[in-house]
């Protein structure tokens, strides 16, 4: 389940079938053994530069006849052939939370790439403020993140065709 969906597990209420079956998930998802762990104390710095963003919205439409929906398989938006190009935004902090191996640094700057099939193109930046304009496939631009950086936003915007298109961003530090 992804964060934002506003699905509900128990629509009728609390179920002792579907808490069993989340347990059962959860006991199957344990770690057994490991050779190391990585301690809970905020401590991991990873080994390399991992993406600060993320695809998933929830997105809102702003244009178009429809929105493109998140792929979690392909980790990327996937928009449907259309005659009319289809903008959507997500304004929710869940596609770019600050992680404690990784924050966000007001005044540092980073790179914004783009990967995106059939002429979409993504605009990530923060309300009022920095902001990346319409990036497409294969191209990197560069964001100073200012100091509020309290209202990010991701707009993306679909090519037109038969063939669809498709969206990816990817957010890393200089």
């Amino acid at each position: 389940m992804e964060i934002g969906t506003g699905y509900n597990l128990m629509p009728g209420g609390w179920s002792n079938v579907v808490a069993a079956e989340l347990m059962r998930v959860a006991n199957a998802l344990r770690v057994a053994s490991a050779a190391s762990f990585i301690p809970g104390n905020a401590a991991f710095k990873p080994d390399s530069n991992l993406n600060m963003i993320s695809m998933r919205g929830p997105w809102y439409k702003q244009a178009g006849p429809t929105l493109g929906v998140f792929d979690s398989i392909q980790q990327k938006l996937i928009f449907p052939p259309t005659t009319q190009a289809i903008t959507q935004a997500n304004t929710y902090k869940t596609f770019c939370r600050a992680a404690p191996w990784q924050p966000w640094v007001p005044g540092k700057t980073y790179l914004f790439t783009v990967h995106a099939t059939g002429g979409a193109t993504l605009n990530f930046g923060f309300y009022g403020k920095n902001t990346t304009g319409g990036v497409g496939d294969g191209q990197t631009v560069e964001i100073t993140f200012p100091a509020d950086v309290s209202w990010p936003i991701l707009i993306a915007r679909s090519g037109v065709g038969p063939a669809g298109s498709t969206a990816f961003g990817m957010l890393l530090p200089k």
